[in-house]
């Protein structure tokens, strides 16, 4: 998704149900990407059915891919088939990621190529 108004342009990748492909990184080159939204958790991990939503390796490989300014997991923990924990994705390292507590409020203001985040937690 792209947000624009006269002057710029902000790329904003919501990942959704999904775990890293190369075709989905393919896909996506070329494009700014300037704020990831991955679903986390490792849904279903480990059981019959594949795993259905992100891994922080998988998280890892995705940022390194598409540098993107600012990550902001999402749905970690918040359900019962969410297997892995947010300490996970904290072990990342990497200032662009963004945690934000179950339930908090967040702001994100890209411009100029900068970004300013802003959460209650």
């Amino acid at each position: 998704m792209t947000i624009s108004d006269k002057n710029e342009k902000n790329g904003i990748y919501i990942t959704s149900d999904t775990v890293y492909k190369k075709q989905i990184i393919n896909s996506l080159k070329g494009k700014q990407i300037d704020l990831l939204i991955p679903n986390m958790g490792a849904a279903k991990q480990g059981t019959w059915i594949m795993t259905l939503t992100l891994n922080a390796e998988m998280l890892k490989k995705m940022i390194d891919k598409l540098n993107p300014q600012i990550v902001i997991p999402v749905h970690y923990g918040t359900f019962e088939h969410y297997k892995e924990p947010v300490e996970n994705i904290k072990k990342i390292n990497d200032q662009r990621i963004k945690i934000v507590k179950v339930g908090g409020k967040t702001k994100v203001k890209i411009t100029n190529n900068k970004t300013i985040f802003d959460s209650d937690y």
